[in-house]
């Protein structure tokens, strides 16, 4: 017979005609097993016995509530044969006397352990079929609740690992972000100090020629920008004169991309059109305008330029010796630097001897 096994019995399920359930009244009682005969809900299975609504099962298997006993069987010998078919003739007559019936009886006994009869079969079907379903209502509900729980606990830790991962990610992300800020701040104190004390010997030097006229034009580039025209109205400075166009060589214009300072002729040069209006960046160094880069041109007409050269390296509050060049129309103006030079000492300490110079300048 085919069942529907519903497992442990429960007053508010709906049952209906074919369905098996458990039920154990209390935790002493032995579990037994029920089929549904007529269609209903909140019927009780009777434990001591049939109702209208369930009928008791495998009344031959006590599991789960003991083990089930079967016997040892043994082989049937010669001398078995003469009881064998006595007991064979019995048990197919149709009337037994009294007295074939006690016969029948005592060769059962005497034949038990070498016969295998229905009540056998019985009960090995019926404990099985206890087993099956002590295994779907009590292991099977036992398993998927570890599974359940297995599942939580491993979803859990990936929740944890994924935190933990997060958490070390977002502190290493401060970490850098908080060591670039320092090294950028580093870095424009640097850039800021380096300029100022170029724009400070700069002003120093052009104090010793009046007639020097100094210039400057700053560009916004958009990405790849490659010509900077001096008179550009989209520029900064807009007031540049008509002489102040750059008839003069590339070594005398400071010409700085994104805070870097370019090299006359390698990386820079003025474009040959005439007009004299035109920086044009070598092609090698497009990479380094990007869209909203700053660049800036600065440069000296009538009397020449001095043009520095600074160290590729420098050390915070340090200093680099500057290389300068003969002034480009001022004939004069070399021996003037040349003089310069020898009443200016560039230093953190006081001169030894102050009355050999007329200028001190305190890097610190």
């Amino acid at each position: 017979m085919q069942y529907n096994f519903r497992g442990k019995y429960n007053n508010t399920t709906s049952y209906v005609k074919k369905d098996v359930v458990s039920y154990q009244p209390t935790p002493n009682d032995p579990i037994k097993y029920y089929f549904c005969l007529t269609d209903n809900v909140g019927q009780l299975p009777n434990p001591n016995g049939d109702t209208q609504y369930w009928a008791i099962i495998n009344t031959l298997s006590n599991f789960p509530n003991s083990v089930d006993a079967f016997l040892n069987r043994t082989n049937i010998q010669a001398s078995d044969k003469p009881k064998l078919l006595r007991f064979q003739e019995l048990s197919l007559k149709s009337v037994l006397s009294t007295s074939e019936q006690n016969e029948l009886s005592t060769l059962t006994q005497e034949l038990r352990n070498k016969l295998i009869l229905p009540e056998d079969f019985n009960l090995l079907q019926q404990s099985i079929s206890n087993l099956q379903m002590f295994f779907k209502d009590n292991v099977e509900a036992y398993i998927n609740q570890k599974q359940t729980e297995f599942t939580s606990y491993v979803e859990q830790k990936k929740t944890d690992v994924t935190d933990y991962v997060n958490l070390k990610k977002s502190e290493i992300e401060t970490t850098a972000t908080k060591s670039i800020n320092e090294m950028t701040s580093k870095k424009d104190y640097f850039i800021n100090y380096v300029n100022t004390k170029e724009d400070e010997v700069r002003a120093l030097v052009q104090d010793f020629d009046s007639n020097t006229a100094r210039y400057y034009q700053t560009w916004t580039a958009v990405a790849g920008q490659l010509e900077f025209n001096i008179y550009d109205q989209n520029a900064a400075n807009k007031s540049i004169p008509p002489e102040a166009n750059l008839n003069i060589t590339e070594e005398n214009i400071d010409f700085i991309v994104n805070g870097v300072s370019m090299t006359p002729y390698t990386d820079f040069v003025i474009k040959n059109n005439g007009r004299f209006d035109t920086i044009v960046l070598n092609g090698n160094n497009a990479g380094l305008v990007g869209e909203g880069t700053e660049v800036v041109a600065k440069w000296y007409k009538n009397v020449g330029k001095l043009y520095f050269k600074h160290a590729s390296t420098h050390s915070e509050g340090g200093s680099d010796p500057l290389t300068v060049t003969e002034g480009m129309l001022d004939s004069s103006l070399k021996t003037k630097v040349n003089n310069l030079n020898k009443k200016i000492t560039i230093s953190s300490t006081s001169p030894s001897s102050p009355s050999t110079y007329d200028i001190w300048i305190d890097v610190n």
